[in-house]
Formats: C-alpha cells, structure tokens, sequence
C-alpha cells in the first residue's frame, strides 16, 4: 500500500514537473529557414552612404546562417513549441529591389508580425499577395518608397491590430476607408499617412472601436470630419494634419474622453468648444492653420498635461491668456501669425520646462519680457515681426541653453550687450530690421563661439565694424547691411572666417570703394554676396585665381558698374544675379547664356543696355525663370525668351512693332510686363494659351488698338490685368467673368464703349476697377445686391455715367473700411513690384461736368502702405454740378 502511495506521490510530482518546466525549445523549419534564405538572396543588401535611411540601418541578415538555427536570427521570432516562423522584423535592414508577387516570403504563412519599414523597395507596387498571410496581426510597410495603389487584398487580414503603410507614394480607391472600417475591426493602430486617399472619412470609422491611434495625415481628404472619430472610447492619438480640404468643427468633449495627441492643422474648424478643457489627458495640441477667430479661450490653461500647444497661423486677437501659465510641462509653445495683441503676461515665467516659444508675427508689445528671463532651458526664443520696443536686457544671457535668438522687425532701440555673443550655448542670432543703434561691440569671446549665423542688418549702428567678429569662426552665415561706418572699412578683417557661406554687406556707409577681389580671395565657400548700394571695384578681379566655385546668389544692385562683368563666365553654379541700377551700356553679352547655364533669376533693370546679344537656338537648356530688363535703353522688336521664362519684364523701353506671337510659347509664363513701351497694332488672341498660368499682364501704355479679345475663358489664376493708356475700343470682353482670381482690372484712358460691367460682380477678389477716361455709358445704378464683396478702388471718372449712386453701396463694401497689414501692393512676383494703384481726387476741370453726368466716384483711397481708409460718400446726385460728401475713416 505504501509503495501504491509512493508511485501515485511521484507521478503527481513529475506531472507538476512537466507542467511547469520551460518547454523544449524546437528548431525552426527547415522549409521555412530555406524560404527565409531564398527571401533575402531577392534582394542587394547594401548600406551606402547616401542612403536615405543611412544613419540607423545596419544589415540583420550579416547574422543569417544556413548553419544556425534561424529562430536565433536577429529580426526572427518562431513559435516557443512549433518553431514556426512568427514574426519577421526587418526594418532599417538596408534591403534594396523589388518585394515580388512570388517572393518566398509568402511560403510563411504562420506569420503574425511583419516589419519591412526603412527599406527600399525601389517604388515599386505592393504585392496583393501580402493579403494571403492572414495570420498577420502587425504590418508595417512605412517608408518603403512604394508607390501604386494599395491593394484591396489587404483588406484581407481580419486579424489586423496595427497596419502602417505611412510616407510612401501610394494611392488607395475612394472606397478604401469605408471597406476598411467594415473589414479590419480589430485594429488598434492604423498609420496611412501621405497615402493619397482622395476622398471623405466615413462616418463607420467609429466601427474601428478598438482603436487607439489614427494618422491620415496628407492624405488629401476632404469633406467635413465626422464627429463620430472623436466618440471612439479608446482612441487616443488623432493625426489629420495637411488635408486643407476638410472642414468641419470639434464636438463636444466628455470629461471621460482618453485623448492624448491631436493634430488637426490645415483643416478649417472655425472656433474651439468649451469643453475642450476636458481633454485633461491631452500631450500635444496643434491646431495649426485651422481658421480659427475670436479670442484663445482661457480655458486652455485647464489642460496641464500638456507639453506641446502649437495655434500657429489663424486668427486669434486679444492677448494671450494668463492661464498658460498653469501649463507646468509644457515645453513647446507655438502662437506664431495671429493678430495677438498686448504683452507677453507675467505668468509665463512659471514655464519653466519650456523650450520652444514662438510668438512670430503678431501685435504683441512692450518691452522685452522680462518673465522669459527665468526660462533657463530655453534653446529657441521667436519674437519676429511684433511690436517690440525698448532695450534688450544686458543679462539675457541668463538663457544659458539659448540655441537661436529671433526678434528681428521690432522696435528695439539702444546698444546691444556684448553679453549676448558670449551665450555658450547660441547658434543663431537674427536681430535685423529694428532700430538698435550706438556702436557694435562683440566683448572678449575667450573660447570658441559655436554662432553659425548672425543677422544684425538694417539697424542703426555706426562706428567701425567690430574687428572680433573675426573670432566667430563657425559663422556660415553674416549679415552686417545698413551699418552706418561713416568711414573707410578694410573688409580683410572676414578672411577669419573662411566657412562664410552666405554674406550680406548691402548698403554699408563706407567711404571707400571695395574691391571685390578681396572679398573673393578669402571667402573661396560663399554662395551668396549680397553687396548692393556699396561701390565695388572690378578692375582687380583677373587677378583672383580661383573665384568661389558654388556661388549662387550675387547682388550687385547699384554699385557704380559700368562694364558687364567679365568675371561672371566663371561662376557656372550661378542662379540669381542682380545688377540692377548701374550704368552699364552695350549689349547683354551672349556668353552669359553659355557659360551660366543654372541662371534662374536676371535682374538688369535701369541700366543704359541697348541690345541683347543672341543666346544658344536651344533655349530649351536655360533654366532662367525671371528676367527683368525694365528701364534700359532698347529698341526695336521683342526678342524671344527663353522657354522657361516665367516672368518677364520688360517696361520703360522702346520696344516697337506687334507684340509677337512667339511669347504665346511660353508655356509657363506667370508675369508678362511690357508697359510703358511702343508696341503697336491689336492684343495677340494667341495669349489664350498662356491661361494656365498667367497671372499678371501689364501692357499699360504702348499704342495698341482695336478691341481686348475674348481670351480669358480659362485664366482663372489671373490677378491683374492692365491694359491701360493705349487706343483700345469696343466693349469689355465678357470672358472677364472666368477670371475667379481677378484682383486688379485697369483699362484707363482707351476708348472702350461699353456699359458698366455689372456682370463682373461676383467675382470673389476684385479689389480694384478702373474705367477712367474712356466711352463708358448709362447707369451706375442697378438692381440689388451691388456685389463686389470685396471692392477697395473704383475710378469711373471722365466717363458718360448717369444717374444716382446710392450711399448702400459703400455700406456693402466692408473691405473700404478694414484696415490691410499686407498694404495695397497687388501686383508682386517675388521681389518685383509692377503696379500700386490709388484712386485720386478729380481735377478742378473735370467738376465742371454737363448736367446728367457723374464725374468721379471713389471708394477707398490708399494713402500709406498698409492702411485703407474708407471714404464714405452719403448719396451723390447728379446736378448742374457734383457736390462731394466725404468723410475720411481711419
């Protein structure tokens, strides 16, 4: 009986044993180690030193062996008892080519985990094979450099928690989320950004309800956002940032709500709920470019777990709320370009986990904000375009970790403390466009500086330039204009800092001429001289052996040049050159097409050129996008841009004969300027061609005649039409009316019979309307509503109108009254003005008008830049002669 116990006590204990002893670990299969063989022997493994993914790949497979088990693989994970093959974690593994439809990486169908991000797929499709692992729980093929569509099959994987198919060139049917939401209910996270989706999130997202985390950033959605993605009760991280096709706004928030990261920047929501300050969960909340207005609520501050706020580009006025205070863990603030107002608050200075703060154009004044002071682990500090005024304080070196510096167009005033330079920590210093003044001072930099850039231009400052600059050794980029020295300068002092990348010296008071070989003898890294208003010697140049090999940017703007610069055929990385405002005569030399073959943007405008020296017949080499050779001395017919041309301007010369049919080849013209030419006979109909993407024509005064063809069906980007001071008749085309971008319609002083063109009243931007001193006729009062929403300048004058104008009219007109930070500048190509229009007050003579005529009628008048005042006229009645009420609103 004892030995029967004995036995049932030791078969219990070896049963207990076998339970829980670790299991016999198995080899994998063979089959599945010869199939992982095969997998990689499809691909080059290979990690180069240009490879996009270079700087955290190394090659898993090195530790592949036929020899070894593959379970003990690196990247491999095999079913503790089968030894199956489970998971496959590739990425960052330097694979290279093609994921093949017949690859053998499908002969593992026991698969649950597939990670191939960070590898090169050499934009090739994805295979709809993929959809045949259905045992797949993780799939991550981000950042692959696919492209093509996504395939349906994929839909396939019910078992599916987390798909990230994200930064990629892929496509997906209009369908793919709603068959998605239907298919992959387990899902937790899905990650499809930079997928172009093309279509609306489905309102059965919410069928998704376990998951977790959502990034459809970029996908160019559209529609409105369904409040049901906010009601899944797990979700905690949504990214729908770049789709600028949505609308919508937030719902209501429960206090129960788990969300932890929301990024909703670029889609149009309009205001913020209350109940938003019950995301008491919330990390991170970027609502960058979402339209918002009114004041930022208060409440924000409730959010205190927040680390990183981010309203960037909306339009939020009033001050900012003294409640982000409260926001203890925040570390990066983001209230750039919004219309806030008043000082920085006291508050602030409780942030002391902040990093980040940037406060970029807005209203905000005051002194400096003393309260950031206390901000010691501060390394990037954006106060541009405010209201700023008073000194810098002299200790802001207290931010000890301060990496960049921006208060640049401010109104700070006084000396700038030495101390600033010797902040261990900076790298970038932009403080240009304010009114510091005295004399530079750089102190005593002992050890070496790490600043890389320093933009001090466009201030007051005067004395000699502070020869210690030279200590700054790391500097590539130097900006020193405006500053007044009022004495000789020896600019050998910059041969110190010979990884000088990008040197602005424009406009510097000195009273001696530069030699420009002596900047280039030492700068041999420059990619951009900017020297303009300086007066610069040339004669030395043959001297310079070797002239900076990637220079690219050269501004020689009103330098006293009186030759073209021969120095130039040996700058072939050359692509903006301005040298504009000299006294050069002659030709534009041929060579400058040859030998400058990367030349973009050539500004040679008021000169004294006469001709332009043929470039090579195949212009289809020139990659020249603007040229401008306004205001010089030539003569006779047009020549023929480049191909490429996107702006050319060409006025105040003598230009003569037919604007030629060849500038209708210029498929990618943007600005076409020939004004204040000769050219004759009638507007070429070929210029329809140009609608794609013309958007500024000036032909003002030349001598065209007959009537302004019907051109403009298409020329939907057109911003500006001025066809003013020629002999043009008939009616206004009617094909205006395309023109949905129209901004600006000048045909002043022609002799066009027409009526006023009420039909151009829908047109959403049209700002400006001049009909003077022409053969226009009958009532400037019709029926209800006027329209014109957006109407600023209107100059009927010398005309043959009649009748009343209603003083609703400029009631309706709300844009006369607002004031415009941008100004009244409405033509603009980059840094090319063509045109600023203001209406004007009517000459005495033009008073005395015939009875039944209204003379002039104006409603708003641009009297400085960036101000619009609104003129009010109560009601004008047409007498034996025009009484003018006005009232002038600031």
């Amino acid at each position: 009986m004892s030995f029967l116990l004995r036995s049932i006590c030791f078969l219990f204990v070896l049963n207990i044993l076998n339970t829980f002893a670790s299991p016999t670990r198995h080899l994998c299969r063979p089959e599945e180690k010869n199939a992982l063989l095969e997998f990689v022997s499809e691909f080059e493994i290979r990690n180069l030193d240009d490879d996009v993914f270079s700087s955290f790949s190394y090659p898993k497979t090195n530790s592949w062996s036929n020899k070894s088990d593959c379970c003990s693989w690196d990247g491999i994970m095999c079913h503790a008892k089968s030894g199956e093959v489970v998971e496959l974690d590739l990425s960052s593994s330097c694979f290279h080519g093609k994921l093949s439809s017949k690859s053998s990486l499908f002969k593992l169908q026991r698969l649950r985990v597939l990670n191939f991000a960070y590898n090169d797929l050499g934009s090739f499709e994805i295979p709809s094979q993929l959809g045949t692992l259905k045992e797949l729980t993780l799939l991550n093929l981000s950042n692959t450099l696919s492209s093509g569509p996504i395939p349906t099959e994929l839909l396939h994987l019910t078992k599916l928690v987390s798909l990230d198919l994200s930064s990629n060139s892929l496509s997906a049917q209009k369908s793919f989320l709603n068959n998605l939401s239907q298919n992959l209910t387990n899902l937790e996270e899905l990650n499809l950004g930079l997928v172009d989706i093309s279509s609306e999130i489905p309102p059965n997202i919410s069928k998704l309800s376990s998951l977790k985390s959502l990034s459809l950033d970029d996908c160019n959605l559209f529609g409105k956002l369904p409040s049901s993605l906010f009601r899944i009760p797990t979700m905690q991280s949504i990214n729908l940032q770049g789709n600028q096709d949505m609308v919508g706004s937030l719902p209501e928030f429960n206090r129960n709500n788990s969300l932890v990261f929301l990024d909703l920047s670029w889609i149009s929501l309009g205001n913020l709920p209350v109940s938003i300050n019950n995301l008491k969960h919330l990390t991170t909340l970027r609502l960058g470019f979402c339209n918002l207005h009114e004041q930022i609520s208060s409440s924000l501050g409730n959010l205190t777990n927040l680390s990183s706020l981010d309203l960037s580009s909306n339009f939020f006025n009033g001050h900012i709320p003294s409640s982000f205070g409260n926001l203890l863990h925040l570390t990066s603030l983001v209230l750039s370009y919004n219309r806030l107002s008043g000082q920085i608050p006291p508050s602030f200075a409780n942030l002391n986990q902040l990093t980040t703060l940037s406060l970029v154009s807005n209203k905000l004044s005051g002194n400096f904000p003393l309260p950031l002071l206390n901000l010691t682990k501060l390394s990037e500090l954006s106060l541009v375009n405010n209201h700023f005024t008073g000194t810098l304080p002299p200790n802001i070196s207290a931010l000890c970790n301060l990496e960049t510096f921006e208060a640049s167009e401010n109104i700070f005033t006084g000396t700038l403390s030495s101390t600033l330079f010797n902040t261990p920590s900076l790298t970038y210093i932009d403080l240009k466009d304010n009114q510091l003044n005295a004399i530079l001072e750089f102190g005593n930099i002992s050890s070496p500086s790490k600043l890389e850039r320093l933009s001090l231009g466009n201030n007051h400052f005067k004395g000699s330039l502070p020869i210690s600059i030279s200590s700054l050794v790391n500097l590539y980029s130097l900006d020193l204009s405006y500053y007044n020295t009022g004495m000789s300068v020896d600019f050998g002092f910059l041969s110190q800092l010979k990884g000088l990348i990008d040197l602005d010296i424009s406009y510097i008071n000195t009273t001696n001429i530069v030699d420009l070989s002596t900047i280039f003898l030492h700068l041999k890294s420059l990619s951009s001289l900017q020297l303009s208003g300086v007066h610069v010697s040339t004669a030395k140049m043959g001297l310079v052996s070797n002239l900076p090999t990637n220079l690219g940017t050269l501004h020689l703007s009103g330098c006293g040049i009186t030759e073209f610069p021969k120095f130039l055929k040996n700058l072939q990385k050359m692509s903006h050159l301005d040298l504009s405002d000299n006294k050069i005569k002659g030709d534009v030399p041929h060579w400058l097409w040859n030998h400058l073959p990367m030349l973009a943007v050539l500004n040679l405008r008021n000169n004294s050129f006469t001709g332009l020296e043929r470039y090579s017949n195949d212009s289809s080499r020139l990659e020249l996008s603007v040229l401008d050779l306004s205001s010089n001395a030539f003569q006779g017919p047009l020549f023929d841009p480049p191909v490429s041309t996107e702006a050319l301007l060409v006025s105040n010369n003598n230009f003569t004969g037919k604007i030629p049919e060849s500038i209708c080849e210029q498929r990618y013209l943007q600005t076409l300027d020939l004004s204040n030419n000769s050219f004759t006979g009638s507007i070429p109909q070929c210029l329809k061609n140009l609608n794609s993407y013309l958007s500024f024509l000036n032909l003002h005064h030349n001598q065209l005649n007959g009537s302004i063809p019907e051109i403009f069906t298409n020329a939907a980007d057109l911003v500006s039409i001025d066809v003013s001071q020629n002999r043009l008749v008939g009616k206004l085309p009617r094909s205006l009316k395309s023109c949905t971008s129209l901004e600006v319609l000048n045909v002043r002083s022609n002799g066009i019979d027409d009526t006023f063109p009420f039909w151009l009243n829908t047109l959403p931007e049209l700002k400006v309307i001049v009909l003077r001193n022409n053969n226009f006729k009958g009532p400037l009062h019709r029926h209800h509503p006027f329209g014109f929403p957006k109407l600023q300048i209107i100059d009927v004058s010398n005309n043959g109108f009649n009748g009343t104008l209603p003083s609703d009219y400029f009631s309706d007109w709300n844009m006369t009254r607002r004031e415009d930070r941008s100004g009244v500048i409405y033509i603009r190509y980059n840094d090319y003005y063509h045109d600023s229009m203001q209406s004007q007050e009517p000459e005495a003579e033009e008073a005395e008008e015939e009875e039944g005529v209204l003379s002039w009628t104006a409603a708003a008048i641009a009297l400085a830049p960036g101000v619009i005042l609104g003129l009010t006229i109560g009601h004008i009645l047409v007498t034996q002669k025009t009484h003018w009420f006005m009232r002038f609103l600031a």
